[in-house]
This record gives C-alpha cells, sequence and structure tokens, in this order.
C-alpha cells in the first residue's frame, strides 16, 4: 500500500469532481490518553480523515447532506421503492475515478449515500482510499493475482480491468447498466481534461517532501499516463 494514497488521491477527487472527505497527515502524540493501546500507537504516523454527517441544528451537513445512510440501509431502500434513485452518473464518475488511481477495493461498504435538498436522488460518497495506488508485485504475490483477480498493481499502464473492478462487481452491476455507452465516454473525457499537469503535481506535492523525493516522479509520471489513456481503457 501507498502510505500517502489517501493525501493525493483526496487532491485528484476535488479536481475530478468526486466527492471526497477531508483528510490529514498526522503523528499521534505519546499520550497516557491512549491508555492501553499506547504502547502500538504512540508517535505512530498516520491519517485522520473526517466523518461525513448530514445537517442538523448546529452543523450544515457534508455537502449539504440532509440525510446519509450506509450501503445496507441504502439497498433496502431502492429494493423497496422504485421511487428511491441513485445519482448514476455520479456514481460512474466515481467509478471511473477509482479505476485512474487503481483503488480496487470498493465494495458496497466503502461508500455511504447522500441526500440532498435541490433533488430525491442518492448521492455516493466514496470512502476509504488505503489501496489508492497500491503495488502488489513479487513473484509469489502476482502468482497469486491468477487466483485472487483484486491484487493488482499500479503504474503507467492499466492492470487488468477485471481485478480492478472485482471488488464493486455487485453494485456496478446493479446501477450502471441505466447509462449508454456514451455516457462512459463523455465521463473519461472530462475526467481526463480536470486532471491536467497541474492538478496531478500539486496532488503528489500532499505528500511529504521526502517522500516525494522518494516517489514524486514515478507517480506523477504514471498518474499522466494514466490520465491520458483513460478514455480508452
Amino acid at each position: 500500500q501507498h502510505p500517502a494514497g489517501a493525501l493525493v488521491a483526496d487532491e485528484l477527487a476535488r479536481a475530478a469532481g468526486v466527492p471526497t472527505v477531508p483528510i490529514r497527515l498526522v503523528v499521534l502524540p505519546d499520550d497516557p490518553a491512549l491508555g492501553e493501546e499506547r504502547k502500538t500507537f504512540a508517535s505512530l504516523l498516520g491519517t485522520f480523515s473526517e466523518y461525513p454527517t448530514a445537517a442538523d441544528a448546529r452543523h450544515p451537513g457534508f455537502e449539504d447532506a440532509v440525510e446519509i445512510v450506509d450501503h445496507m440501509t441504502l439497498y433496502a431502500k431502492l429494493a423497496r421503492s422504485p421511487e428511491e434513485r441513485v445519482a448514476v452518473r455520479e456514481f460512474l464518475r466515481a467509478r471511473l475515478f477509482d479505476v485512474f488511481v487503481s483503488d480496487f477495493d470498493r465494495h458496497r461498504k466503502q461508500w455511504r449515500w447522500a441526500k440532498r435538498t435541490k433533488d430525491a436522488l442518492w448521492h455516493p460518497i466514496p470512502e476509504d482510499r488505503d489501496q489508492a495506488f497500491a503495488r502488489y508485485e513479487g513473484l509469489l504475490v502476482r502468482a497469486a493475482a491468477g487466483y485472487v483477480p483484486q491484487l493488482r498493481t499500479f503504474g503507467p499502464k492499466y492492470d487488468r480491468i477485471f481485478g480492478l473492478t472485482f471488488n464493486g462487481r455487485e453494485q456496478d452491476r446493479w446501477l450502471l447498466p441505466e447509462l449508454p455507452r456514451e455516457a462512459w465516454q463523455e465521463v473519461a473525457e472530462d475526467l481526463k481534461a480536470r486532471l491536467t499537469d497541474e492538478v496531478i503535481e500539486r496532488a503528489a506535492r500532499r505528500m511529504p517532501p521526502e517522500w516525494v523525493a522518494i516517489d514524486g516522479a514515478r507517480l506523477v509520471a504514471a498518474l499522466k499516463k494514466r490520465r491520458d489513456t483513460l478514455p480508452q481503457v
């Protein structure tokens, strides 16, 4: 896994028009408040991300959400009434972005769904970017990938699309069929236009300078190549 994957993906998602929960790099203090976990987590580097909630008397709500539900609640609603609908084109944008950053782990539990005041649709909120830019390499791992399709490797060329979308296949097959092929092409081209060189380079700089020196050039070059070839993929 890439230690800064969520940070870089957060910056890219903002430019791509994909909802993203604010995230920051932190070091946990060596503090007695950690209790029995102090030995494990004191001085550990990690990330904190906000938890999206709906509007209440004290807060405006994440992206003007008046209600936010988990995947189980959403699919119960969809099964119960044809009046319950998902913003499918937004979901497609998020899924193509997943493929762009090679975030293969996009099963239903990785999403929350928001309803806003402006319409009656359920809007996707992708969460948990821990597999963005992951590289599953090495002889034994690649051999295992023949049997575990989601073991994919991020690079300038897209890894096997079956594996990149495998964990999200159930939700994809439920929601995406209503869109014509033209919608896929339009959204892919729009993502390509939004993910400019400046955006990609800025996203890489979300990493600490020491990490940029180690991995910045490789990451930027791979993202630019993937951006250019996304419509074909």
